[in-house]
C-alpha cells in the first residue's frame, strides 16, 4: 500500500483519489489496511459454485451463472402474493416481461434458497451492462436455509459481460509501452479487469459496505470511472466510494512495478501512466 508518508509521490496519490493528506493514523489509511489485508485472506477462503457442500459454510461465495431465473437455475420467481396483499399497481407474473424493470415489474422478487438471499425487481446480470453483483443475505422469517447460513456472508455473481472486455485480465497483462497515457482512458480500462471487479464487489461486504455513490442526479449514475472519482471533492464522500478504493489500489499495484501516475492536470484527469526507467 502507498502508506510511507516519506514518499512524495505517495502523498499525491492519496490526496488526489480520497481528497486528504497522508497520515499514518488516518481512519482512511486504517481502513484500507484492513480491507486489502482480509480480500486478499478471504480470496485464500472463496468457495465457488463447484463446491456446494463447502459453500454453506463459506464467508464469500461466488457464482458465473449469469444469474438465470429458468427452472433449474439457483433463482427462483416467488409466487405472487395473495390478491388482498397485493399493492394496486402489482403486476402478476403471467403478465409481466421476466427480463426487465422497463416493462413495470417492481414488485418481483426472487429467492436464492442455497444461500437466503432474496432481491426484487433488479437482478444483476440480467440487467444490461452489469459486470458483477454483490447480494447481502435477506431472511424469510423462520425459513429453513436461513438457519443454517453464517454470517457474516455475501454472494457475488461474476457476470458474463465481465468477460467480454478489452480490459487486461491483470495488472501483469499490461503493456510494456513506456507511455500508457497515450491511449486514452487508461485507468477506466483498469477499472474493469476481473481483479479490480472482484475487490470492488468485496468492498461492498461488511463491516465496510462501502457504496456506489449518486453523482448527483440518477441520470448521471454511480461514481465508478476514473473521471467521477476525481469529481467527489470530499474526503466523506471519497472514502466511502466503492471505486475510490479500487483505483487507489490500482495504482499501489502499478507502482510495484514501476508505473506511475502523470502529475500533469491534463494527465490526471485522462488517468495517464507513464513508466520509470531505471
Amino acid at each position: 500500500m502507498l502508506r510511507d508518508t516519506n514518499d512524495n509521490y505517495n502523498h499525491f496519490v492519496f490526496e488526489t483519489i480520497f481528497k486528504d493528506r497522508l497520515n499514518d493514523s488516518t481512519s482512511i489509511v486504517l481502513m484500507l489496511e484492513q480491507i486489502f489485508t482480509s480480500f486478499i485472506r478471504m480470496r485464500r477462503q472463496t468457495v465457488g459454485a463447484d463446491a456446494p457442500t463447502e459453500q454453506s459454510r463459506g464467508n464469500f461465495r461466488y457464482y458465473c451463472d449469469n444469474d438465470r431465473i429458468d427452472g433449474t437455475a439457483r433463482w427462483q420467481i416467488l409466487p405472487d402474493p395473495p390478491p388482498a396483499q397485493r399493492p394496486r399497481d402489482y403486476i402478476p407474473q403471467a403478465d409481466r416481461n421476466l427480463r426487465g424493470p422497463q416493462t413495470r415489474t417492481g414488485y418481483r422478487q426472487f429467492w436464492d434458497a442455497a444461500n437466503a438471499v432474496m432481491m426484487g425487481s433488479f437482478l444483476g446480470c440480467q440487467e444490461n451492462m452489469v459486470h458483477a453483483v454483490t447480494f447481502l443475505p435477506t431472511f424469510r422469517g423462520a425459513d429453513e436455509s436461513s438457519q443454517t447460513q453464517v454470517t457474516p456472508r455475501a454472494v457475488v455473481t461474476l457476470c458474463d459481460f465481465m468477460f467480454d472486455t478489452d480490459s487486461p485480465t491483470s495488472l501483469e497483462d499490461i503493456s510494456s509501452e513506456t507511455n500508457l497515457g497515450r491511449k486514452e482512458e487508461t485507468m477506466a480500462a483498469l477499472r474493469t479487469m476481473p481483479s479490480s471487479i472482484i475487490l470492488h464487489e468485496f468492498c461492498h461486504f461488511p463491516p465496510w459496505s462501502l457504496k456506489d455513490i449518486k453523482l448527483g442526479d440518477d441520470r448521471r449514475g454511480s461514481a465508478y470511472s476514473w473521471t467521477d472519482i476525481l469529481n467527489i471533492r470530499s474526503p466523506e464522500s471519497s472514502i466511502t466510494n466503492v471505486n475510490n478504493v479500487v483505483f487507489y489500489a490500482i495504482l499501489a499495484r502499478l507502482k510495484e512495478g514501476g508505473w506511475r501516475l502523470s502529475r500533469r492536470p491534463n494527465g490526471i484527469r485522462r488517468g495517464a501512466l507513464y513508466r520509470e526507467v531505471p
